[in-house]
């Protein structure tokens, strides 16, 4: 009986310490519970009945607990994934666990969110319940969203964007930057970034932006660099650190943007504020010149005039006016260069042009670099103006000497006619059969590789080093060559030299002869009124007129000839004006004389010519405009067109006496 006593007391104290552990259990789950910051649930697994809800899953779902008590688990959940959710209750068995992420729960107010729920089984009072712990992931969501965006922008961003690790190496690179270096990423991940070979800054210039890295400040600038495929690049670099929240510098955050199109804009930009400021600078110097000119040639045709033919003096004549003549065109191909305006093409002999080019490089040549030249000067005539041939020249020629500087060599240049026949014209798709003549510039220099001769006509390809070529020069030559209805092709072999071809088609009309300063001319009768501010100019105008027989009152200020002219208006048959004077230019005095006689003929004289001159001219009533220097058999023509003189008057006897501002005529 003893012992059956003390096994029923062992038993009892056993129960009851189990019983105060379950109690124990129960008490530090329901505080869990109750306390959590996930929301909890715990369901009947019969009923599918909430039995008991912990404080978070009532705020998140926006129920009071004695209502939660009375729903079922389903009506937690959007009515698309009820039945489903609901059968994941039914089949959970004791013991497994059943887990799923963003699962969405439904408010009482019928608005979701989404959640990661976890089922499992819990024993409560001896009996096993389902319990349901649910945690909200909007945030989260919302965080991987805003991740997920920010890594979206940053691979599909047009800028090259990487991360250097704290020792400068890289770590991660977009795909911009792939495309734009012909790295990819596995390529370049670990290598130093200020570490390179491309030998355009030297490893100091690198080492200085590192130690300011290292330093804590961030690093921007403009950095040259060269890609896999060779192609210079200029890049707006912003390089800035990373630091964690401690202050410790754990990356580098490296933004590139490729501004090589904009760099050469604004060099574009400066070129096309340098040929304006060149372009104003040359009118100037044109003026002027064309002044100096026009004295050397007037009175170089007055003594022509007297001169006995075919006489030394004469000859000596004829040389003064032809290099005169050639200084004229030289001016005048400067002013249409600098402008950059486009000439009307004529017919033109090219030959002289290309000599005289050449001459010009010849004198700039290093002394290992020869020009020949053989020029066939019978059949030279094209369609053209000067200046495009003087750009071709200039633009091969320069290729040429660049190639050549090295190692020195010839630079050949040939001008010949040939014959493009239909058998022939298949080889040149961009020409028909007909007479063309041909221009070939050829060096002795390192060639062209045959892998980028089909780019050498791009627009800003070069292969020269930076900051000593455009890349535009082929690109103006086929864009020239092009617009005269020709074709050009290119013959190298790297280490032989380059041969340039270029084919224009052939002008057989007669060019017309240029006016020759020793041929008989035309003088008339009638007064005229001559006006240049400068006083060599004026009184070799006043002599030259004189000599074909006009009368002539000379002015040096077009103030003082509009106070001459409002005298006597009607005194005067013709009034010749130079185009730029100080205070008042020609054309502003030829509006004023016409406003007080309008039938008055006016010509005007001037050493260059704006596009809109001819149209302004016509607007005044302007009937005539004369280029300086003035050459004796035109401007008489001009005048006896303008005076309609049909028949030689006697020239009659005149003096004139020239004084700054006015002058004095004896009639």
């Amino acid at each position: 009986l003893l012992k059956i006593a003390s096994e029923i007391f062992m038993n009892a104290l056993i129960r009851a310490r189990n019983e105060r552990e379950l109690r124990d259990s129960e008490q530090r789950f329901r505080s869990l519970f109750d306390n959590a910051q996930d929301g909890m649930v715990v369901v009947d697994p019969e009923t599918l009945r909430c039995m008991t809800v912990n404080c978070s899953i009532r705020r998140m779902l926006g129920y009071a607990r004695e209502e939660m008590q009375t729903i079922g688990i389903g009506e937690m959940y959007p009515e698309t994934i009820r039945s489903q959710i609901v059968e994941q209750y039914r089949r959970l068995k004791v013991g497994a666990v059943y887990h799923a992420e963003a699962v969405p729960l439904r408010r009482k107010d019928g608005t979701t969110f989404p959640a990661d729920m976890t089922l499992s089984t819990v024993i409560l009072d001896a009996r096993p319940y389902i319990l349901g712990v649910f945690r909200d992931m909007t945030a989260q969501l919302n965080t991987e969203a805003e991740r997920l965006r920010l890594f979206m922008a940053v691979e599909q961003a047009t800028e090259f964007i990487s991360i250097l690790g704290a020792d400068g190496t890289f770590q991660y690179i977009n795909p911009a930057g792939e495309r734009m270096f012909g790295y990819s990423i596995n390529e370049v991940v670990g290598k130093n970034a200020f570490i390179t070979d491309k030998g355009i800054y030297d490893a100091a210039f690198y080492q200085a932006i590192w130690k300011e890295l290292r330093s804590g400040k961030a690093w921007s600038g403009r950095l040259t660099t060269r890609g896999r495929d060779g192609v210079v690049r200029e890049i707006e670099q912003n390089i800035s650190p990373v630091r964690d929240r401690d202050g410790n510098i754990v990356c580098f955050l490296s933004i590139g943007r490729d501004i090589t199109n904009e760099v050469r804009l604004e060099q574009a930009l400066r070129h096309a504020q340098k040929m304006e400021a060149l372009g104003t600078l040359s009118s100037g110097i044109a003026h002027d010149f064309n002044n100096i000119l026009s004295v050397i040639t007037g009175y170089a045709q007055i003594l022509l005039t007297t001169s006995a033919e075919h006489s030394p003096e004469e000859t000596s004549l004829m040389e003064i006016l032809h290099a005169a003549r050639r200084a004229r065109d030289l001016v005048r191909q400067i002013l249409t260069f600098s402008r950059q305006t486009e000439q009307e093409r004529k017919p033109l002999h090219i030959a002289p042009v290309i000599k005289e080019t050449l001459r010009f490089l010849g004198s700039s040549l290093p002394a290992s670099i020869t020009i020949e030249h053989d020029i066939d000067t019978e059949t030279d005539v094209i369609l053209t103006d000067p200046t495009h041939i003087h750009q071709i020249i200039m633009n091969l020629c320069t290729n040429a000497i660049h190639a050549m500087k090295q190692t020195g060599g010839v630079l050949r240049v040939m001008l010949r006619p040939v014959e493009l026949t239909p058998e022939d014209a298949v080889l040149m798709p961009d020409l028909v059969p007909g007479s063309y003549l041909m221009l070939t510039v050829s060096d002795t220099g390192h060639g062209i590789p045959a892998d980028i001769i089909d780019r050498i006509f791009d627009p800003y390809f070069t292969t020269k080093p930076h900051g000593e070529g455009t890349g535009l020069g082929l690109s103006v030559v086929h864009g020239i060559v092009k617009q005269h209805g020709g074709a050009i092709r290119v013959h190298s072999t790297e280490g032989t030299g380059a041969c340039f071809e270029l084919w224009f088609p052939r002008h057989t009309d007669d060019v017309g002869a240029t006016p020759e300063e020793h041929q008989p001319v035309q003088g008339g009768s009638g007064k005229i009124l001559f006006v240049d501010d400068d006083p060599a100019v004026a009184k070799m105008g006043q002599e030259m007129l004189e000599r074909l027989g006009y009368r002539v009152v000379a002015v040096t200020s077009s103030s003082a000839a509009l106070e001459v002219f409002h005298a006597a208006p009607n005194r005067y048959d013709l009034l010749i004006t130079d185009k730029t004077m100080p205070g008042m230019d020609g054309f502003e005095l030829a509006a004023a004389a016409r406003r007080i006689r309008p039938d008055l003929p006016i010509m005007v004289v001037t050493g260059f010519s704006d596009a809109e001159d001819p149209e302004k001219a016509r607007t005044l009533g302007i009937q005539e405009m004369v280029m300086k220097p003035l050459l004796l058999p035109e401007i008489a023509a001009k005048i006896r067109r303008l005076l309609r003189i049909d028949t030689d008057p006697p020239p009659p006897q005149s003096g004139t006496e020239t004084v700054s501002g006015e002058a004095h005529s004896s009639d």
